[in-house]
């Protein structure tokens, strides 16, 4: 079993107030787009008629951040992790409500969810190998994660 740190996020309602409609969709656009990260597509007409389209990807944080998204505004990181995703919300905190809890994952579940499994890569390295840790009847606390 490995142990992830999971973060539950909802943006704020929609304002009743058309005024504040625009403020409100470019704030969470923009929480968005700084969380996940966007594709960015620009698209150039020459005068002699050519066009020449561009697709860039915009880093967002959990680009740089091994993760699951385990479901919409629900995802799970390493313990290391946790303080830097956590001041990233508190950023945020006037828009977005958000909790934290402790998740225990089975490694074939992160296998299966992880894009190349890089989360699990991330563990491995850094928090050693779990599986054998526990065959060998040692006691994993909070401690080492």
């Amino acid at each position: 079993m490995i142990r992830l740190v999971v973060f539950c996020f909802h943006f704020s309602s929609k304002p009743s107030d058309p005024r504040d409609l625009k403020r409100w969709s470019v704030k969470k656009t923009k929480f968005y787009r700084e969380l996940y990260g966007a594709d960015v597509k620009n698209v150039r007409r020459r005068k002699d008629g050519t066009v020449t389209e561009r697709v860039y990807h915009v880093r967002g944080l959990l680009d740089g951040i091994p993760h699951i998204k385990l479901d919409r505004s629900v995802f799970a990181v390493p313990p290391e992790f946790a303080a830097r995703v956590r001041s990233f919300f508190e950023k945020y905190a006037d828009e977005v409500d958000f909790c934290t809890f402790i998740g225990l994952f089975d490694e074939d579940i992160i296998r299966k969810n992880c894009d190349g499994g890089e989360l699990l890569r991330f563990i491995t390295k850094n928090l050693g190998d779990f599986t054998n840790k526990e065959k060998n009847g040692k006691n994993y606390e909070s401690t080492n994660l």
